[in-house]
């Protein structure tokens, strides 16, 4: 196992810094662009009121957009995301795979072999039942995931987004390229 594989590479921090910087401060600029109207973030009661303060000045300032802005929006939105997910994602398999090395030294070593566990019945049955609720759960996602991830669905929800916008949903596509590539 190589150490470029458990550490990240002084260019993929000094590439990841940036664009979350930059998510933050267009955030900022978002917010305080709005003038006036971000004293409702003060004054918003309930999670509505406070999506609605910020969601709808932004998409009327979005809808005002020419179709080089909206481009341009899409561009950087699908590029942010997928930095963000890419770097989520490349952690998540770095962390996965340290845990199961590790727990592959741990066998090899017997420290699995000396696990003694004495659990009553009443143990026995909340564990039976919290498998169970589990299992369901990861079950249900599955399915849904299922559901949703077909690919007749895939291609018309990409035909609706270039109906609704279609400037910004190929901004989006190449941001997201571009954000993979980099």
């Amino acid at each position: 196992l190589s150490p470029t594989f458990l550490i990240c590479s002084d260019r993929q921090r000094n590439m990841s810094s940036p664009s979350f910087r930059t998510v933050l401060v267009f955030l900022a600029c978002s917010i305080f662009a709005l003038g006036g109207r971000h004293r409702g973030l003060a004054l918003a009661q309930d999670q509505d009121d406070l999506f609605g303060a910020v969601v709808d000045p932004l998409w009327q300032k979005f809808e005002e957009l020419p179709p080089k802005g909206k481009f341009a929006t899409g561009a950087f939105a699908g590029f942010a995301a997928t930095r963000i997910a890419v770097g989520t994602v490349t952690k998540t398999i770095k962390f996965a795979g340290a845990a199961f090395i590790a727990s592959e030294v741990m066998n090899a070593a017997g420290v699995f072999d000396k696990i003694d566990i004495d659990i009553s019945e009443e143990q026995s049955a909340l564990l039976g039942r919290a498998k169970r609720r589990v299992t369901s759960t990861v079950n249900g996602f599955r399915q849904h995931v299922r559901q949703q991830l077909t690919p007749a669905k895939v291609q018309a929800n990409i035909e609706s987004a270039l109906q609704k916008e279609r400037m910004a949903t190929i901004g989006a596509a190449a941001g997201a390229f571009a954000g993979c590539i980099l």
